[in-house]
């Protein structure tokens, strides 16, 4: 009996079976064309603050852009051939957090009734619907491993894009005080997209047995352009993402060590630091601005406070169910709020005074509550199996956490970011809880030989 439950915890733990090369090559090049072209401008990297004006920003959402509206397409459509195509994964949605998620998707759907730009949102609703295709295509033919190796070789050729733009147009300058990397999108974009490829590669290295020099080359490359791009947001976020999902695992000796250690040396470093006469005011000043000098508002958060009160004034106008999906930000209002504020403002620059924006109060509730339940489900699962490729989860869920505070990416799934977490997400909360996996999967005492063999060619472990 012992011997049958140790080794369905082996089959159970290397029970994903990885894609093959072709297909991740095949998916990495399709999805690279489909996601970068909806954010692609080549001389981004020229723009003033670079971002476009406000009058063209009115127009690009008026009229719209052809490349972007096949991107869309295509996405949807790569979507749903896996989605038909059998896999190699099961999508199981008899959970919490799908129902919640479903509910939070019909109340989406349900909100060009109330909305008083129904074209508007219902472009942007079949928009979400191809976003929401391809996340669940590829969480049938994806293993955990194989997002984190999506994710890479999406992000290194938008690195790749991205530098050899800047090099072509001679704004390359890394060593300038206020330069930024941008590359073909806007440096907070690209910083995101950095920051997700130094979680993968972080974690890829820890999971991997072999190639763990490449992961760690994807690791530093990442690293140095995501500082590059002066994204503090992404920095942050990145930063936080990879010491929970560390303090999470750790023994409770390392936690305790953490929990005690780091605010004692802080606070001596601190008193080293006013003995020596560091201005520690001017110094931390610095440190919060990141390079950016005086573009960088720390009281106002670049503009976005202010932003802020004036998007929970528009909310106060309809609480209850908003203004239907994306329904908010039509051409006038772009050009209105940018008026307003005094920079482009194409969105609320936060997921969730967007959730507000869309869907309003009750849209929030069951948003926020199935936030808290995937949470907890992500933990649940990374205290059971302490694998690299379930942390990785945990941590693009805690980045995606704190970067839809301050950025509008996640309130699409129709973009890099939300698409690889949403395909990690989908992938783990398919997989059967541990104790129910030991009883569904234990091998029969007569079916050892090919247990072993499941055992051997298995995925993740």
């Amino acid at each position: 009996m012992m011997h049958n439950e140790v080794m369905a915890d082996q089959l159970m733990q290397t029970s994903e079976s990885r894609a093959s090369f072709s297909l991740l090559s095949v998916l990495i090049v399709l999805f690279s064309a489909a996601f970068f072209v909806n954010e692609v401008d080549w001389e981004v990297s020229t723009l003033d603050n670079y971002a476009v004006a406000a009058d063209e920003a009115e127009d690009q959402v008026a009229l719209g852009k052809s490349s972007r509206k096949v991107s869309y397409v295509a996405i949807g459509v790569i979507g749903l051939v896996m989605l038909v195509v059998p896999g190699r994964q099961q999508v199981n949605f008899a959970n919490l957090p799908f129902a919640l998620l479903g509910t939070f998707t019909l109340i989406c759907l349900a909100s060009f009734i109330w909305t008083d730009t129904t074209w508007l949102t219902t472009k942007r609703l079949v928009i979400a619907i191809f976003g929401l295709l391809a996340i669940v295509g590829a969480a049938k033919h994806l293993s955990t491993r194989d997002v984190m190796d999506v994710a890479l070789g999406i992000g290194t050729i938008l690195l790749a894009i991205s530098l050899y733009a800047e090099l072509s147009l001679g704004t390359f300058q890394p060593f300038a005080s206020e330069y930024r990397f941008a590359g073909i999108v806007h440096p907070n974009t690209q910083g995101g997209a950095c920051g997700l490829m130094v979680l993968a590669a972080f974690f890829g290295m820890k999971a991997s047995r072999r190639g763990k020099f490449l992961y760690f080359g994807l690791f530093v490359l990442a690293g140095v352009f995501l500082v590059l791009t002066k994204s503090r947001t992404s920095v942050a976020a990145c930063l936080c993402g990879v010491s929970a999902a560390w303090y999470l695992v750790a023994s409770r000796e390392k936690q305790a060590i953490v929990g005690v250690g780091l605010p004692a040396a802080i606070c001596a470093a601190l008193v080293a630091l006013l003995l020596v006469g560091v201005e520690l005011s001017s110094s931390a000043t610095s440190a919060a601005q990141f390079g950016r000098g005086a573009e960088a508002d720390l009281v106002s958060l670049n503009g976005r406070v202010p932003l802020w009160g004036s998007m929970l004034e528009f909310i106060s106008e309809r609480p209850l169910l908003g203004y239907g999906y994306q329904g908010f930000w039509t051409p006038d209002r772009i050009y209105e709020v940018s008026l307003e504020q005094e920079w482009t403002v194409p969105s609320a620059h936060s997921t969730f005074l967007d959730v507000l924006l869309n869907t309003g109060v009750l849209g929030m509730m069951v948003f926020a509550l199935g936030i808290l339940v995937t949470f907890r489900r992500v933990i649940r699962r990374c205290l059971e199996t302490r694998t690299p490729a379930d942390c990785f989860v945990f941590a693009a869920l805690v980045y995606a956490f704190i970067g839809s505070i301050f950025e509008s990416g996640y309130s699409q799934p129709n973009g890099f970011e939300p698409f690889i977490t949403g395909v990690a997400l989908l992938h783990l909360m398919s997989r059967l809880p541990q104790a129910q996996a030991v009883v569904e999967t234990a091998p029969n005492v007569n079916d050892t030989s090919a247990a072993w063999q499941a055992v051997s060619t298995g995925g993740i472990a």
